[in-house]
């Protein structure tokens, strides 16, 4: 067996190792969940359902237990910090605002794992764009823990479809961040993130900062007032 092949063995084996321990020492003492099989389709669920909005009923439903069964399977997730439930900026802009949380895992590695998804087929997935979505959030939660500036992150969503994917507060301002797979970022795009600046820029409490469209372009460059840059480029400035 190639070195390669040994390597991704011993990390399945690794998630695997991990899961098994989370479901039966956790997730037992925590919450004395009968079936840890129901529980472990519960987070599978989850995983399908990282970087969208977060609808208790249809989770619920989807894994055939109860909604309120489903919130307190969610509350143990979000305790052993295995998800996190990131909040729409909200503030009276004269605009009618989505107001359900987003779902997120917070290890992109393990989201991948209970996915089934591997190097050879990730960059393939129909799910690819949330997994990118889900590790930029990763990395926004690691440089706010460092920073010490928790809770400072939300997104942003209106009845009218406009959508920014993140909404830091940072230094008194707010920062838009767009998260795309794409190498070759479309116009409308950046067309949207104006729309949602323009809306924020009438906030009372906070200034407008910048907008970035975070890809995986080459090369950085403006366009439409938005800076368009590849992700770990980003984070690399951050440090």
């Amino acid at each position: 067996m190639r070195r390669q092949d040994v390597r991704k063995v011993l990390i399945l084996f690794l998630f695997f190792l991990a899961l098994a321990s989370y479901l039966e020492r956790d997730v037992r003492q925590i919450l004395n969940v009968q079936s840890l099989r129901d529980f472990e389709r519960f987070l599978r669920a989850c995983a399908a359902r990282s970087g969208q909005l977060l609808n208790m009923s249809e989770l619920g439903r989807d894994v055939g237990i109860k909604a309120q069964t489903a919130k307190d399977w969610l509350s143990v997730l979000e305790a052993s910090n295995q998800i996190s439930l990131l909040e729409p900026y909200y503030e009276n802009l004269g605009k009618r605002i989505v107001k359900s949380p987003k779902l997120y895992l917070n290890d992109p590695g393990l989201l991948c794992f209970l996915l089934g998804l591997e190097q050879q087929n990730l960059p393939t997935s129909p799910l690819m764009g949330a997994i990118w979505g889900t590790f930029v959030y990763a990395e926004f939660r690691k440089s706010f823990t460092a920073y010490g500036q928790p809770g400072s992150l939300w997104y942003y969503r209106d009845d009218q479809g406009r959508e920014v994917d993140f909404v830091r507060q940072h230094q008194g301002q707010l920062d838009l961040f767009e998260v795309k797979w794409s190498e070759d970022p479309d116009q409308k795009w950046f067309d949207r993130m104006n729309e949602v600046a323009l809306i924020l820029q009438r906030s009372k409490t906070q200034k407008l900062g910048s907008s970035r469209l975070l890809c995986r372009t080459k090369h950085a460059f403006v366009r439409s007032n938005v800076r368009c840059e590849h992700v770990v480029d980003y984070f690399r400035e951050q440090c």
